[in-house]
């Protein structure tokens, strides 16, 4: 490679980096909206009604919260939806199940609460 192609090069990336140095960050910054936490069942109380309220503590070291929970709070196992009853019966019991909850951040509301386990098998009617 010769001097002149070392030194165009050079100059290239010089150039380069000045335009990138002058560009502004992002107009749109990346917001969080919700955030998930994995919670043991032993340390979860669940919402008793669709408008009661799931009971943990953010962090290892924090005093448990309070998180109300409505009509619009979802509840999986497995990824499929379920409701509120379907999801207490498939993970109460289970003391040392992972759960991921997914509180608002602006709210402070339940969003939802999700296992992967499978949901209680219903009982079949006989024909």
């Amino acid at each position: 490679m010769t001097l002149r192609r070392v030194l165009l090069c050079v100059a290239a990336a010089a150039a380069m980096s000045s335009v990138f140095a002058q560009n502004k960050p992002a107009q749109n910054p990346i917001t969080t909206v919700n955030e998930a936490r994995e919670v043991r069942v032993s340390r979860l109380t669940l919402p008793a009604s669709e408008s009661g309220a799931a009971v943990f503590a953010p962090c290892y070291e924090c005093a448990p919260k309070s998180f109300p929970a409505s009509a619009d709070t979802k509840y999986f196992l497995k990824n499929a939806p379920v409701s509120l009853a379907e999801f207490r019966a498939a993970v109460l019991g289970k003391p040392n199940l992972g759960v991921t909850v997914k509180v608002s951040v602006k709210t402070g509301a339940l969003v939802s609460i999700g296992a992967s386990v499978a949901p209680p098998a219903t009982p079949r009617r006989a024909p």
